[in-house]
Order: structure tokens, then sequence, then C-alpha cells
């Protein structure tokens, strides 16, 4: 796992605010990161100290993920969707 970036900390850190304050989501650590979730399903994973891929990344999970928002995603750089893939209802999920 890399360092965080300051960025990628200052970004991370006002954007988990605003995560915490929708209703059910709760928080834990997580090597590093700070994990998201709604009842016992994680959806975000935000930087404190380490991240994965590069010092900038954070980590979503959108599922299902429209085909649509998928091919978009994937003709995008800054966007990795290599462990996006297809659920048993045939819609992809990252």
């Amino acid at each position: 796992m890399l360092r965080a970036s300051e960025e990628t900390k200052q970004l991370s850190a006002m954007l988990g605010t605003e995560l915490s304050t929708w209703p059910k989501v709760t928080t834990r650590p997580m090597f590093g990161l700070r994990g998201f979730y709604r009842g016992k399903k994680i959806f975000a994973a935000l930087p404190v100290t380490r991240t994965i891929k590069n010092p900038n990344s954070f980590i979503f999970r959108i599922e299902p993920l429209p085909v649509k928002l998928l091919e978009r995603a994937r003709t995008e750089p800054r966007i990795d969707t290599e462990n996006a893939v297809p659920s048993a209802n045939g819609f992809p999920s990252c």
C-alpha cells in the first residue's frame, strides 16, 4: 500500500465528513483507510494514511453499476474498473 498524498488526505477528510452525515452510515478503520458502511455492506474506502494503486486513489463500490455508466467509466483514464465483474443478474458490479 502506498502513502496517501496530502491533497488526497484533505479531499478524503472532506468527503468523509459528508458521508458521515448520511443516514445509517458507519465507519471503521481498515489498514490506513476508513471504510464506510451502510448496514453490513461497505460502499467506500477513503485514505487516511494509505492508498491502493496510487497516492491519489479512492475506492467506491457501485452495485449494480449500470452498463452505460461502466462503459463511460472505462473511457476515463482516471477510473480503474478492473475489479468490475458481472453479477448474477447480468449487471456489472464494482
